[in-house]
């Protein structure tokens, strides 16, 4: 009887390589398979392994190979955790549930001292014990912002760290006594924090609450504060699942006793991020101070683009003409009408924070420029007819203090230009995009540009002049 030898990859990733030996297969002899699992210890060079090609033409008639069918492996209840859950735990788990909601095993006696009237229960901290009022202020000296229930016979009730006497004192070390405290306005301050919106009692010493990691919402006589935790929460949230501020307040709110602070949230929010952008742009380190700030400083730019004196070799400005196209930067220019803004405001109620710092243009020069060229009538298209041409002076704008935005952003990775974002009060008009256009060149060093714009055969036209 002949036999022939082969090494094969086996699919189940439990097993190593199998070894099968193909026999006659006749009247007389049945077909026969057998498989042997190779130890770590062998060598697999030792084995002599012929080419399929060589295999398969020196095989006699009457032989049949195959490929051995491995069984699966059986599988446990880690393979399907949900089905065991529900037939194991489900009921277990629902029980405990029931348990956390009420007084568990601290009936009668307080968990810390061992003393009577355990009627306080902590939902932040661990553990589901009970403890007395001694002793819930004294275990969140240095907690201060925890969800706090009171068993008030029947069930339990939402309470505060404040209306159990807990003090904040600001400027002195936990639990060091100021000699003399200045009560914060009314005895009204209100924390916006990650687990909720709490009251709570704060007492002054000559300092601000930011010391504390607490932005105050005003600088004079603050009534609430929101910590920093949650001012970095929600800056990732609103960049990772584009929440707004007013469903992440309202989700606070739900979990607590709404104390109608959703403005000094917002306020907040807008010093905390104009704060943190002259942080990333280097501007505390600025001897002149933050009014030093240069236009479009605090922009981030586009780094795969060509910056000389960052990413571009020294003496790239000889490089010859038929090169000249690998250190040129390309621009894209386009309005967006949905990017509306209405008229409910001003700029004294609500003025800018960083005016000219970022990717928009200074506004009062923009403004000053607009009412040069305001009454200049826009040339109708002699190409292709295109509304952005047509319609520029006859968009609707009324309720709206700008209809939408025009910008020049990099047309190969889609980077706004520092100061190259402006206001639209009509259309797409000639004047608000060459003021825009060259208010981004000015922030470019690149001596080739290539432009794309959808208007570009006609605005091209008095472009130079």
């Amino acid at each position: 009887m002949q036999t022939h030898e082969s090494i094969v990859l086996n699919r189940n990733p439990r097993h190593h390589h199998s070894k099968f030996v193909a026999m006659l297969s006749g009247p007389k002899y049945a077909k026969k398979f057998i498989s042997t699992c190779l130890t770590s210890s062998t060598n697999i060079e030792d084995i002599h392994i012929p080419e399929i090609p060589q295999l398969m033409d020196s095989l006699p008639d009457g032989v049949v190979l195959d490929v051995l069918d491995i069984p699966q492996c059986q599988r446990g209840a880690g393979d399907n955790p949900l089905l065991t859950w529900l037939s194991d735990y489900r009921e277990m788990y629902l029980q405990e549930l029931l348990r956390l909601e009420g007084r568990g095993d601290f009936v009668n006696i307080c968990a810390e001292c061992n003393a009577n009237s355990p009627l306080y229960c902590c939902r932040d901290c661990f553990g589901d014990w009970l403890l007395c009022q001694e002793c819930t202020v004294l275990g969140h000296t240095l907690i201060l912002l925890h969800h706090l229930e009171y068993w008030n016979g029947n069930f339990f009730q939402k309470t505060s760290l404040k209306s159990l006497g807990l003090r904040i004192q600001l400027g002195h070390i936990p639990g060091e006594i100021c000699g003399n405290p200045k009560c914060a306005f009314n005895d009204d301050f209100t924390v916006i924090d990650s687990h909720g919106i709490h009251p709570v009692a704060v007492d002054y010493c000559d300092c601000k609450s930011v010391k504390i990691s607490w932005f105050p919402a005003t600088a004079v006589n603050p009534r609430s504060a929101t910590t920093f935790r949650l001012l970095q929460e929600f800056q990732l949230l609103s960049f990772e699942s584009k929440v707004s501020a007013y469903e992440f307040y309202q989700s606070l709110a739900h979990n607590s006793d709404d104390n109608g602070r959703y403005e000094s949230f917002i306020c907040s929010i807008r010093e905390w991020h104009h704060l943190r952008m002259l942080k990333w742009s280097g501007r505390c380190h600025d001897p002149a101070g933050i009014l030093n700030t240069a236009s479009g400083e605090c922009a981030v730019r586009c780094p795969a683009c060509p910056h000389p004196g960052i990413n571009l070799p020294n003496g790239w400005e000889n490089t010859p003409p038929e090169k000249k196209w690998l250190y040129a930067n390309f621009i894209a220019i386009d309005a967006n009408f949905r990017l509306k803004r209405k008229h409910v405001s001003s700029d004294a109620m609500d003025p800018s924070l960083s005016d000219g710092w970022g990717y928009f243009v200074q506004n009062s020069q923009y403004r000053t420029f607009l009412n040069k060229c305001w009454h200049d009538v826009q040339e109708k298209s002699t190409c292709s007819s295109h509304n952005a041409v047509n319609m520029a002076d006859s968009k609707s704008n009324q309720g709206l203090a700008t209809t939408g935005v025009g910008s020049i952003v990099c047309a190969r990775h889609n980077f706004k230009y520092p100061n190259g974002v402006v206001d639209l009060e009509k259309g797409e008009r000639y004047a608000n995009m060459d003021y825009t256009f060259f208010s981004a060149m000015w922030h470019s060093s690149c001596g080739v540009l290539n432009v794309s714009y959808n208007i570009a055969c006609q605005w091209h036209k008095n472009l130079r002049t």
